[in-house]
């Protein structure tokens, strides 16, 4: 499902997590629904967008914090 609020367009991965992608498309944001939890169970997380894969597997230094 794709919402557009002003010039931003919110939209979602097939993974559930969020996307923001600004008037031209370009995307300018991800939000990782609960990325600890995927890293511990998968050992890296995927976010499907339109046009590619991305998948991070690296993310401890970021995640010591929260």
């Amino acid at each position: 499902m794709s919402v557009r609020i002003g010039s931003i367009d919110f939209d979602g991965s097939p993974e559930g997590h969020h996307t923001r992608y600004d008037a031209t498309g370009t995307l300018v944001g991800i939000t990782i629904v609960n990325a600890r939890y995927i890293l511990e169970l998968e050992g890296a997380i995927t976010v499907t967008l339109p046009d590619r894969v991305l998948e991070c597997r690296d993310l401890g230094d970021v995640l010591s914090a929260a």
